[in-house]
């Protein structure tokens, strides 16, 4: 028989992205029990300084790939001043209610009346199994 390492994941990766400049397009796999690690992102502006989102309100719109309902979640989701500036958690079963498949989805934080959207124009991809 041939094994093969476990991986364990106790952090979630940082994802930076800066305002006026394409990224990469990123891709999170959970098992439909999972919780943890959340997803995290620095969202800098054009001059390359993290956003200020500690006074932020947040949705993240998540869209079944094909076809399907979108769902918006609006909770267990934070901001801060600092890097990382934007940290998504999820709920025991909240994967498992949105059940096995592949989403895309956008994360929108809105601060003073303006809003900065992560994701937009290129969503980034969660894949439940």
């Amino acid at each position: 028989d041939t094994y093969h390492p476990i991986h364990v994941v106790n952090e979630p990766e940082i994802h930076v992205v800066q305002e006026g400049r394409m990224s990469a397009r990123v891709t999170t796999a959970y098992l439909s029990t999972d919780e943890d690690p959340g997803i995290a992102y620095t969202l800098k502006d054009r001059s390359g300084a993290v956003v200020d989102f500690s006074a932020a309100t947040f949705s993240m719109v998540i869209d079944p790939v094909g076809s399907g309902t979108a769902t918006t979640k609006t909770t267990n989701i934070t901001g801060s001043a600092s890097a990382p500036n934007v940290i998504v958690a999820w709920a025991t079963g909240e994967l498992a209610t949105l059940g096995a498949g592949e989403y895309s989805y956008t994360i929108t934080g809105i601060v003073s009346g303006r809003s900065r959207t992560i994701g937009a124009g290129a969503p980034h991809r969660l894949i439940v199994v």
